[in-house]
């Protein structure tokens, strides 16, 4: 009797690898669900400078078309390599998004923003705590925004 092949968390199915595509069927509520919590995983903040570099090759090595074949594990590192890279690198200036401004990191941060503004007393310390989420947000659209137009402050007034 033949024994079925062991399942791993590293071998669960996936669609084929596709460069700059999406795991998940974004036209479908789950998929759009399942990508929002891929993106915004706190594990993606512990990727190093090494993982990152080896993430870039992985892709690289694909584009230029290395792979013959694709296999199942081979498969699971592109979806991983490319989800790293999109959650660390800005898509147009190709430059490492500050880590407490990633998306990955927005709720880690929210958390003791939230917990600061429900739990103050008085004027002062919520004027304080609105004040920081309002500059931590900023700062947070500020580094994932549109970097491709140029936007000067006589167009905002």
């Amino acid at each position: 009797m033949a024994s079925s092949p062991r399942r791993t968390n590293d071998s669960r199915q996936q669609p084929p690898f596709e460069l700059n595509g999406n795991k998940y069927d974004l036209n479908t509520y789950i998929g759009r669900t399942r990508n929002f919590f891929e993106m915004f995983n706190p594990l993606l903040l512990f990727t190093t400078d090494a993982q990152l570099k080896k993430c870039k090759t992985l892709l690289g090595n694909y584009q230029n078309g290395t792979y013959e074949t694709i296999d199942s594990p081979l498969n699971v590192k592109l979806w991983d390599a490319q989800t790293r890279i999109n959650a660390i690198i800005h898509p147009q200036t190709q430059e490492k998004i500050l880590l407490p401004f990633r998306m990955s990191c927005f709720v880690p941060m929210n958390l003791p923003i939230a917990a600061g503004m429900l739990l103050s007393r008085g004027v002062g310390a919520g004027l304080f705590w609105q004040w920081y989420n309002q500059s931590y947000n900023v700062c947070v659209n500020y580094c994932n925004g549109n970097k491709s137009n140029a936007l000067s402050n006589a167009s905002l007034v």
